[in-house]
């Protein structure tokens, strides 16, 4: 899968320039896979219909990779795993791997939200 985009990070998908938000599960053609939450770069948030989601593999090219510190190394390396677990997994198959691996880290289970 290669390594999760941090936040803060600028892309090229779709011949736009996007600045990355977060990153997230997504179901495609019933398999899970890696996208990110982004606005467009540099005009940014601008209400809610200015927030969409690009596939990790629609990214072309990293502009700018998003700082991160020690701590957010280790986040960054965890949530990959996760989402390595993940990939290519049905939904149902994904939901327990990303339960367990939230408890891990700390955060509610899918189903708690």
């Amino acid at each position: 899968m290669g390594c999760v985009l941090p936040i803060g990070s600028v892309v090229e998908a779709h011949n736009e320039k996007l600045f990355l938000l977060g990153s997230r599960m997504v179901t495609k053609e019933g398999k899970m896979t890696l996208a990110y939450v982004a606005v467009k770069y540099p005009l940014g948030y601008s209400g809610k219909e200015s927030v969409g989601v690009v596939l990790a593999e629609d990214i072309k090219s990293v502009l700018f990779e998003g700082n991160v510190g020690q701590n957010g190394k280790k986040y960054y390396a965890a949530l990959e795993k996760m989402y390595e677990g993940a990939q290519g997994k049905t939904p149902e198959e994904a939901a327990d791997i990303l339960d367990k691996a939230a408890l891990l880290y700390g955060y509610q289970k899918r189903t708690e939200r």
